[in-house]
């Protein structure tokens, strides 16, 4: 090799390496969304192996709008943020509550859908009286690690509980009376209590909301290091609520306002202590 030869190639490898280094959205538009197996609406699986609901609608919805190839991968619910933080997956996409817990390991999107938590009983209990008295020596259930859990231990300490695995289905347990109440989401109740195997039972109450306990919204889980990506979602989630689109999804799966009582756009989540 002559002098010239060695010149160039050494010019070549300096030039390339002060070329300017593009955004994350510029450099590698594929992304992969964890979801879980079943919490209806917000995701399921299909025997075939499809993911529906209205959590993917919207993750998809964003995708679209930002030009971001989006793969959803279905993993274990308790496995959702441990596989966020070791990079198998990219963003979080099912039904995540922001609490200080979750954000002392992640970060989140703005807030994509608001509603409170309630509680759902047999039809054959009686429920005349207000309170939660006559609930005492009576089965409450709820999913173990969520933000269901944490409401049943605060508002019914002294009342006997039941905790179901997350993709345990907890209505069969409630339709059989192995359980006489369930604390879950009001979107995730009402959308069962619509159904025919829903019949068997009705809403009990809404609880209050407790900022001690979350912020009053589901977001999507991304990593505390990937800002650009975040940026990016939150960019998409406002194109989505000013085209018309999120209220599209909504309506296939909702028949009230599941994104509550705040402004359209650049909405914000408060990191708590």
């Amino acid at each position: 090799m002559n002098l010239k030869s060695i010149i160039f190639i050494i010019s070549l490898l300096f030039t390339t390496a002060l070329l300017p280094v593009g955004t994350k959205s510029e450099q590698n538009t594929s992304i992969i969304i964890g979801t879980g197996f079943d919490y209806r609406p917000h995701y399921w699986q299909t025997p075939g192996g499809k993911t529906h609901g209205f959590d993917i609608d919207i993750i998809l919805a964003i995708c679209k709008v930002t030009k971001l190839n989006c793969t959803i991968k279905n993993i274990n619910w308790h496995d959702l943020i441990p596989s966020l933080l070791d990079e198998k997956i990219d963003l979080i996409a099912a039904a995540h509550s922001i609490t200080p817990e979750r954000q002392n390991l992640i970060d989140f999107s703005d807030i994509y859908t608001d509603t409170p938590m309630a509680i759902a009983v047999h039809r054959e209990l009686d429920t005349k009286r207000v309170g939660n008295e006559e609930l005492r020596g009576l089965i409450i259930g709820a999913h173990s690690g969520t933000l269901p859990q944490k409401y049943l231990y605060k508002y019914f300490p002294d009342h006997k509980k039941r905790l179901f695995k997350p993709n345990d289905d907890y209505k069969i347990e409630l339709t059989a009376r192995r359980a006489d109440a369930v604390i879950d989401d009001i979107s995730v109740l009402m959308a069962w209590l619509q159904t025919k195997k829903g019949k068997c039972c009705k809403l009990y109450k809404v609880l209050p909301r407790d900022p001690e306990l979350n912020s009053n919204g589901l977001a999507f889980g991304i990593r505390k290091t990937d800002s650009e990506l975040k940026a990016l979602i939150n960019k998409g989630l406002n194109i989505i609520l000013s085209n018309n689109t999120y209220d599209k999804i909504s309506k296939k799966y909702f028949n009230f306002n599941v994104y509550g009582n705040r402004n359209r756009l650049n909405v914000k989540h408060k990191k708590q202590n």
